[in-house]
């Protein structure tokens, strides 16, 4: 997911099949590699693909749901298939000696997992927990290691986003060594929010202490920055809970 970009979208489930609030259903396994191709097509980094191609990779793909909790990778570990999140939340984490928690980034549908550990063959640098029921889209190893190789298109897709994370990487790295707390806290609202006419709205909910987690503070710390952040007018509250952000100069 890009910078201040508009999440990626389910699309709806093919006709005649059930809908599934939590994402695409197949009543059967024909059924389910129709539809399978259909949605590998609407994600960014299969959008390139033809007819043909997104069905046969469909065919060795599958649909896995994820319950609320549940740790979708493990840091350390090693990994044989990419997973890209059909629905839902997540987030990346990496945790110390002493267990404690940074949150990396936050996942979101659309968002691959694995990507890194595919290409380098090294294990997971971070691990992934679900916010809430997902559904994760499976592709086995060696099966997206040759969709890399005789697609170049789709390469240069998951080049761009990997780019697009370093940078961003580079910037947070910058921002824990340069910035206060209340300008780590600012930024980080910034990345997760949307522009809306001439305002940025952060419209998802997101715990305390997570944000604690992203800027490397302590919970009471990013409480009491979110008060002095509304007294200034830096941020205001909308009646839906969304939280609406000055422009940063």
């Amino acid at each position: 997911m890009g910078e201040h970009g508009q999440p990626w979208q389910a699309p709806e489930v093919a006709t005649g099949a059930k809908a599934d609030p939590a994402g695409p259903t197949w009543p059967n396994r024909g059924q389910e590699t129709v539809s399978l191709a259909q949605l590998l097509r609407r994600l960014p980094l299969f959008a390139s693909l033809d007819e043909p191609a997104a069905a046969e990779l469909a065919r060795h793909c599958s649909k896995r749901r994820i319950r609320r909790g549940e740790l979708i990778q493990m840091q350390g570990a090693r990994t044989s298939e990419l997973g890209v999140l059909l629905s839902g939340r997540a987030h990346s984490f990496r945790t110390d000696p002493r267990g404690r928690e940074v949150i990396i980034d936050l996942i979101r549908v659309g968002d691959p997992l694995g990507d890194l550990a595919l290409i380098d063959g090294q294990p997971h640098s971070s691990s992934v927990r679900s916010e809430e029921e997902c559904d994760l889209l499976v592709v086995p190893g060696p099966v997206f290691a040759v969709t890399l190789a005789t697609r170049p298109l789709v390469a240069q897709v998951l080049l761009m986003q990997l780019s697009q994370r370093v940078r961003t990487a580079y910037r947070r790295v910058a921002s824990l060594a340069h910035q206060d707390v209340g300008e780590r806290l600012l930024q980080r609202l910034m990345d997760l929010s949307v522009p809306d006419g001439d305002e940025w709205v952060l419209r998802e909910r997101i715990a305390r202490q997570d944000l604690a987690k992203m800027i490397g503070a302590s919970r009471e710390m990013v409480s009491r920055t979110m008060k002095e952040l509304e007294t200034t007018r830096t941020i205001r509250y909308r009646a839906d809970g969304s939280i609406v952000l000055r422009r940063l100069t």
